[in-house]
Formats: C-alpha cells, sequence, structure tokens
C-alpha cells in the first residue's frame, strides 16, 4: 500500500505502467504513459521513451532523497530524447521553507534551464495537472510546428483548447 509516509525511494513497489489519453480537439490527442520512480524500473524508462515527444517530472519537495533521485531519471530521460520537459513540484504544503524558494532550490539542485518551468504541483488537484499538461503540449506542439517550418501556435490558442 501506498500511503503520506511512504519514501520516494523505497525497497518495495507495485510495478503498474499509467496510460491516459486527453482529446483536445477532434484533431488534438495527448496519450500520458506514466512509469515507476525507481532505478531498476530503467529498462521501462527506455521502452515507453520510444517515440516521446516530451516528458513531465514529478519531484516530491518534502523529500530530499526525491529531488537526488530526480535528478538521475531527469539526465536519463534527457539522454533519451531531445525533448520539452517541465518540472512539478509536489507536497509543497509539507515544508516550512517558503514555495518559491523551494521550487528555485529544485531548479538548481537539477540544473533546469531557465526556458523551462518548475511549477507547482498538487497530484490531486485539476488545475495543478492542468497547468503541467498545458505547459509541456505548449512545448511540443511549438517544438513541431518549428520543424515543419510553420508558424509558431501562440500559448493563448492552446490554452482555449483546454
Amino acid at each position: 500500500d501506498v500511503t503520506d509516509e511512504t519514501k520516494s525511494v523505497k525497497a518495495r513497489t507495485t510495478v503498474a505502467m499509467d496510460f491516459g489519453r486527453i482529446t483536445f480537439a477532434e484533431d488534438l490527442t495527448l496519450f500520458i504513459f506514466g512509469t515507476p520512480g525507481q532505478r531498476r524500473f530503467e529498462v521501462m524508462w527506455e521502452i515507453l521513451s520510444e517515440g516521446m515527444l516530451g516528458f513531465i517530472l514529478l519531484v516530491h519537495a518534502e523529500d530530499e532523497r526525491s529531488v537526488e533521485e530526480a535528478s538521475h531519471i531527469l539526465d536519463t530521460f534527457r539522454e533519451y530524447a531531445d525533448v520539452p520537459y517541465v518540472i512539478g513540484v509536489s507536497h509543497l504544503d509539507a515544508v516550512e521553507e517558503d514555495r518559491d524558494a523551494v521550487l528555485s532550490r529544485v531548479r538548481e539542485v537539477l540544473e533546469i534551464p531557465a526556458h523551462v518551468s518548475v511549477l507547482p504541483c498538487d497530484p490531486r488537484e485539476r488545475e495543478d495537472v492542468k497547468a503541467l499538461v498545458l505547459e509541456i503540449l505548449i512545448g511540443v506542439m511549438q517544438r513541431l510546428e518549428l520543424a515543419e517550418g510553420g508558424a509558431v501556435t501562440e500559448r493563448e490558442n492552446i490554452e482555449e483548447s483546454a
């Protein structure tokens, strides 16, 4: 069983692949795959990264080991593909430190470039998850449009579809 007390780097875990699909418009569907974060499942990461257009990495703000492990996961996924990504930081309500200070610390520890978003996220809150999904969708669409030599879709047009 997974509880709030369960730490991010644990000896036992339930192994599952998550899959979701969000349709924004008739011709715009986002397929989302989730994978366990423990290193022993790296082979799954590589398999799921095939054809990946972007990724979201969630980091547990309260657990330093989670931040350290996120660094390895981030490096691994950046090696698999040069794609847009966004960082979501959870459990901000459980830390005494100021929210912006925590986000800055995560950005610094993970060496996140300025153009990559590091956002607060409570995965139980629809609007927080929506912000992460929109951010990655915008990055993916802009990257695809640039590759095709077309005009880059404005952020507002994508957000209106959501």
